[in-house]
């Protein structure tokens, strides 16, 4: 069922959701992540002794909802490389304490990023809409782990009640597979293109240097009209959002966008021990007027220290120039190196 919201009220009433942040630069494997707190479905992340054949598990955080059914993309890097079953199928299986009968996976190939493979679970029953407990294994993938392992994204998360509702909030959060102590390498990746969208999504940023930086939040249409966004922003300690002197994030809107109502805050609520959390509402009082595709929204004044992090974005929402939601908006976390 599509339900729609005012401008207004789709970005101001909305309860937040929070993601955390893979540590892509860490020197050696952390400490696996506790659960986020949902609602939200996550890879659990794995530390291996060695490179070869493993499996990951995807799990529920129902974050106090009722849920019986799932949908999600798993983005698979190629040190992580899902299995394929003789019927040419991933090689991935429902946990069959949930009783979910109809759960079907599938490759995905319309804008899986390059080097990757893309894989898409329904997890469902035909036969009952019974809520699926907090925390429960929703399926397994079995990979083969190859050099010193990656991160296997997790998009387009999608939690249906057991009355046929969708779940306001849900989000995904990758999980980390790491091989023999040793992390992802430390040497910066190149900048990744704008996911095709819709998605918001934190610009890539490579530094010389640690020191003093600007992060950059922009919009992928996704071919869609998007008048304004809501969204959270969660910062590790190595790139710490600084405070303005009226004790908000210092943080700025593009004044291109013409969005002069635009709001930063700082939430505590959910928030992830270690990090700052910021929530940032992206709109006009005296106008609807779309805004354009990879545009940046705004920016936000960081102190970057060590080998830098990843500044999680989560609770995306984007809100048509009539009012609507648009389905399907995801966020993307972005790599902050130095």
């Amino acid at each position: 069922m599509r339900r729609r919201f005012g401008v207004f009220g789709s970005l101001v009433a909305v309860v937040g959701w929070l993601a955390t942040a893979g540590p892509l630069q860490a020197q050696t494997c952390a400490d696996p992540r506790p659960a986020p707190g949902g609602p939200a479905l996550y890879v659990e992340d794995l530390n291996l002794d060695a490179a070869g054949d493993a499996a990951i598990e995807v799990k529920l955080a129902t974050g106090a909802n009722e849920v019986a059914g799932t949908q999600n993309d798993l983005v698979f890097p190629a040190g992580v490389a899902v299995k394929t079953r003789s019927n040419g199928r991933p090689d991935c299986a429902v946990n069959p304490d949930i009783n979910k009968g109809g759960t079907s996976f599938a490759f995905r190939t319309a804008g899986c990023p390059e080097g990757s493979t893309c894989v898409r679970a329904l997890v469902l029953a035909t036969d009952n809409v019974d809520p699926i407990p907090d925390g429960s294994v929703l399926y397994t993938c079995n990979v083969t782990v190859s050099g010193s392992g990656g991160t296997v994204g997790v998009s387009g998360v999608i939690l249906s009640t057991p009355t046929g509702g969708r779940v306001d909030g849900a989000t995904g959060r990758d999980g980390v597979v790491c091989v023999g102590g040793v992390a992802p390498p430390p040497s910066c990746a190149d900048p990744r293109p704008a996911p095709g969208g819709p998605a918001l999504y934190v610009e890539d940023l490579n530094l010389d240097a640690a020191g003093d930086a600007a992060i950059e939040v922009k919009l992928a249409t996704g071919a869609n009209e998007v008048a304004g966004t809501q969204n959270d922003l969660v910062f590790p300690a190595g790139v710490a959002v600084k405070t303005r002197s009226n004790g908000r994030p210092d943080c700025a809107v593009n004044p291109d966008i013409n969005k002069g109502g635009t709001s930063f805050a700082f939430r505590t609520a959910g928030c992830p021990e270690g990090s700052t959390c910021v929530r940032a509402l992206v709109l006009a009082t005296d106008n609807v007027d779309p805004i354009p595709d990879g545009s940046v929204l705004y920016t936000c004044n960081v102190t970057v220290s060590g080998s830098g992090g990843t500044v999680g974005v989560s609770g995306v929402i984007l809100s048509t120039p009539t009012g609507g939601r648009v389905d399907g908006a995801t966020g993307r976390d972005g790599v902050v190196c130095v």
